[in-house]
């Protein structure tokens, strides 16, 4: 029977080099990455409009999106991204303990996980913040240097995938890295069929070769040495020594490749994998739209709804960890701040598809109002939000209707 065979981890030297010289390796982790900040954030505070705008002119100065996707980008290559806060303190900053009385802060420095030389989690049950990060042994100089350790409250950690084994994340390429191989053989394989449609066999025996040579008053080897230079790297030379029994004519190169109507089917299965090994839909992929648009739509719907599970899961608890210490800076008390984090809508439906949506609704609503299930003023109310008629028509310096006076 077939076993499964645990294929060997990959160093972090491997993982950037598949980054940087496969095309489809970066092309996944630059469309997660992207996916996943791009759309943005926004800080919600609806008793506090003001402070909603202080925080988001907060985060603008901090480049804090460009500085989430680039930890978010590394995190996904190497295992594990960094943000480090440079929070500024009444006191001199002390790496090893968490920040007292923080009066603001200066920069957000996204760093690779090379720079890491261990990390310690909290292994006291009794402890709040057990199972936690704790401290995190960080190189700040140059090459060589002691590491320096830095207190858990002081890093934004980004991590996509766990590692059973160690404390260290594991790359996303660990899980591709089969997949990606295999799309990048079929690459080379279809390239090679495409060289032998161009490749030339330039046949002759050895007797007309060193007549060739010879009326042009050159040696064979100068010839050989000329046809070299005059053709290119698709050209083969078959030369015969001349015997009858294999004659020059016989003499064949065999095809390499196979049929070119088998390409159109092996790219297909190759996206289909690919897809399906990321879970992103092959038209954000690589621009391959699928079938009807209602497919891709519902494709797109679904690669979506994952990524706002894992912005919510991954990205929310740093951001709102960053969101305090700004809170704290501004003299005020995160837990007596009523907020939240929401990202923004990372799928918005084509024209068509909202016109066939609202037409839907239009047409249920004149069934409910129809058969008096419902009333226009209810309907009105819940799709546009508009109050009821009687309503929109009193208000300021309307007269008063007197009441009506019961005949006796």
């Amino acid at each position: 029977t077939q076993k499964f065979v645990r294929g060997r981890p990959l160093s972090i030297e491997e993982c950037n080099a598949i980054y940087e010289e496969n095309w489809l390796a970066g092309t996944i982790v630059d469309t997660m990455a992207e996916d996943l900040t791009q759309a943005g954030w926004r800080f919600v505070c609806k008793a506090n409009p003001d402070l909603e705008r202080a925080i988001q002119n907060a985060y603008l100065n901090l480049s804090l999106k460009a500085n989430v996707y680039e930890a978010v980008r590394v995190s996904l290559i190497e295992g594990d991204g960094y943000i480090g806060i440079g929070l500024r303190e009444t006191r001199q900053p002390i790496l090893s303990e968490p920040p007292i009385k923080i009066t603001g802060i200066d920069y957000l420095h996204p760093f690779r996980r090379s720079l890491v030389t261990k990390q310690e989690r909290e292994t006291n049950p009794l402890e709040k913040g057990y199972g936690g990060w704790k401290m995190y042994h960080i190189v700040t100089g140059n090459a060589g240097s002691e590491p320096v350790p830095v207190h858990a409250s002081r890093i934004l950690h980004f991590r996509f995938f766990d590692s059973a084994a160690t404390d260290w994340g594991n790359s996303l390429y660990r899980r591709l890295y089969e997949v990606i191989q295999v799309a990048d053989n079929a690459l080379w394989s279809v390239g090679q069929i495409v060289y032998q449609m161009v490749f030339k066999v330039l046949k002759v025996d050895f007797e007309t070769f060193q007549q060739i040579a010879a009326e042009k008053n050159i040696t064979p080897v100068q010839l050989m040495e000329r046809w070299a230079h005059d053709l290119n790297s698709l050209t083969m030379f078959v030369i015969d020594k001349g015997e009858k029994e294999i004659p020059a004519d016989e003499l064949q190169f065999p095809a390499l490749g196979g049929s070119l109507a088998a390409i159109p089917a092996a790219r297909d299965f190759i996206l289909m994998v690919l897809s399906a090994a990321t879970r992103i839909p092959q038209s954000r992929l690589v621009g391959n739209e699928q079938g009807k648009l209602s497919g891709a739509e519902w494709d797109a719907q679904s690669y979506y709804a994952r990524i706002r599970a894992l912005q919510e899961s991954k990205l929310q608890p740093q951001i709102e960890k960053l969101t305090d210490y700004l809170l704290i800076a501004m003299g005020l008390d995160p837990a007596e701040i009523e907020y939240s984090i929401e990202f923004e809508p990372l799928y918005v439906e084509s024209a068509a598809t909202q016109a066939a949506t609202a037409k839907t609704q239009a047409e249920i609503d004149a069934i409910y109002i129809d058969r008096q299930v419902r009333t226009p003023d209810e309907v009105r109310q819940e799709r546009f939000g508009q109050s009821e008629l009687l309503g929109e028509l009193s208000g300021p310096g309307t007269p008063e209707w007197p009441e009506e006076e019961t005949l006796s």
